[in-house]
């Protein structure tokens, strides 16, 4: 009796303080936060259509974020699948997408039933833009053996420029860059670190 009454507490406590507790029922065991690789996995994969960069993101990861009232609970490797089959026009690749079960309910958009309207109905999907984060850019670049003289080769106006040029160089290879440039980005992008179980 004890036990439930000092749950009905916490809870109460919680919800006074304007967080609302939930539960996710199908989560995996031992999860954890999706680590700086894996988000940027999930981006180079939706930007450059390559569905095997989904593979290197372990099942673990799951990404878990609340605003006021509404839980938004993703496993990174289902995100990283969903928005490159939406990328691709490939609706096998929505068959990973999993959905993560909560109490109160999961409002994220992101499952393999959605994942397939969204191919079927050949509607754009309006849902969050897919970008690495700007200021572990160049880290990934540096470590995927770029070197700024392959911006400044890429795109010479930036010589001299006291920006940082990696973004710019990232969004140059995603939309500008010849397919040669693009299978070199996406061949090293692959050569990064697996964090598969």
């Amino acid at each position: 009796m004890r036990s439930c009454c000092a749950a009905l507490m916490f809870s109460l406590v919680l919800l006074a303080s304007g967080c609302t507790p939930h539960l996710n029922l199908n989560s995996p065991f031992h999860a954890r936060r999706p680590n700086p690789h894996e988000e940027f996995y999930t981006a180079v994969a939706a930007n450059f259509g390559d569905s095997k960069m989904c593979e290197k993101i372990s099942k673990r990861a799951l990404d878990e974020s609340v605003s006021t009232t509404d839980w938004r609970v993703i496993l990174q490797r289902s995100e990283c699948y969903f928005y490159v089959a939406i990328d691709t026009d490939n609706a096998k690749l929505c068959d990973p997408v999993t959905i993560i079960v909560t109490v109160p309910s999961n409002t994220a958009d992101i499952s393999a039933a959605r994942c397939r309207e969204v191919i079927q109905k050949k509607r754009s999907y309006f849902g969050t833009v897919l970008v690495p984060e700007y200021y572990s850019l160049g880290d990934f670049m540096k470590e995927m053996a770029y070197r700024k003289e392959d911006v400044y080769a890429a795109i010479p106006a930036l010589i001299g420029s006291k920006d940082d040029i990696w973004p710019s160089f990232y969004t140059y290879l995603q939309v500008q860059a010849k397919p040669n440039q693009k299978q070199e980005f996406i061949k090293r992008a692959e050569a990064l670190p697996s964090f598969t179980d």
